[in-house]
């Protein structure tokens, strides 16, 4: 797998679409800048496709693209404006057709990319002990955690070849509707399972997986975690990725069994 890419799904200006408790457009614009350094930052990742579907200016991103630290990684910034949809389709919808856009006009996501897909807010700081456990892994595979097997997946981070979207994926996207309860989670779920069934080989992310740092969507809450494993890997992030972090996130902590959608 030596073209792995990193496609970060993005939507500056969320619009007027249920579940989307942060909606605020300065939080969000540096929840993604602050991702997207990271990112850029981290030594594993030497291709970064971004996003971003609410005709935002990518100026800021542009600028932190060309700084020299990262002259040697390859940048691909995609920017479009999505035509309106029902917002009771939710960000659910929206995010799968900026993988359907990625993969119509990206040059970085060729057919022989392997794809981590991730949420472009947030920030797993644990990527570096994880990532090598799963680099090396078979054609026709797929890298997600199951929240409840066989119906729903975990969107925020997955990894797969891009027949794996094409094929099974985006197919699905005309099924997502969140106001009726059936979100990008359980589209990619269902994808899974239909691959598994010709031929494809699953994985979760190893070990306890991937420690998602940041501020949810839907809840504007801080995802839980134990404080000192949280600072302990931003600490890490800080000197190993030169990604500054916040200590505090402007946002409360969310509760037990409070919402971890994107």
């Amino acid at each position: 797998m030596k073209l792995t890419t990193v496609l970060l799904t993005a939507t500056i200006r969320p619009g007027d679409v249920i579940y989307c408790d942060r909606a605020d457009v300065t939080l969000r614009l540096a929840d993604y800048l602050h991702a997207f350094r990271f990112w850029l930052g981290e030594p594993l990742v030497q291709r970064v496709v971004f996003v971003e579907n609410s005709g935002f200016d990518l100026r800021p991103f542009r600028e932190i693209a060309a700084s020299s630290a990262f002259a040697a990684k390859q940048v691909e910034l995609l920017g479009f404006t999505q035509a309106p949809f029902d917002r009771n389709l939710g960000k659910s919808f929206g995010e799968a057709l900026i993988v359907q856009h990625a993969l119509a006009n990206s040059r970085l996501l060729g057919d022989e990319s392997f794809i981590i897909k991730g949420t472009g807010r947030y920030v797993p700081t644990n990527f570096f002990k994880v990532w090598p456990q799963v680099k090396t892994a078979p054609a026709r595979f797929v890298v997600a955690n199951f929240n409840s097997f066989p119906v729903e997946c975990d969107s925020r981070f997955f990894a797969c070849q891009r027949e794996f979207l094409t094929r099974y994926l985006v197919p699905l996207a005309p099924e997502i509707h969140d106001a009726a309860g059936f979100y990008l989670e359980h589209a990619l779920a269902k994808a899974v399972v239909n691959a598994l069934r010709e031929g494809y080989v699953w994985s979760s992310w190893p070990a306890a997986g991937l420690l998602i740092d940041g501020v949810q969507g839907s809840t504007n809450t801080v995802f839980p975690h134990v404080l000192w494993r949280r600072y302990l890997y931003r600490i890490i992030a800080r000197f190993r990725n030169g990604a500054p972090f916040n200590w505090r996130l402007g946002a409360p902590v969310a509760r037990p069994g409070q919402g971890s959608r994107t």
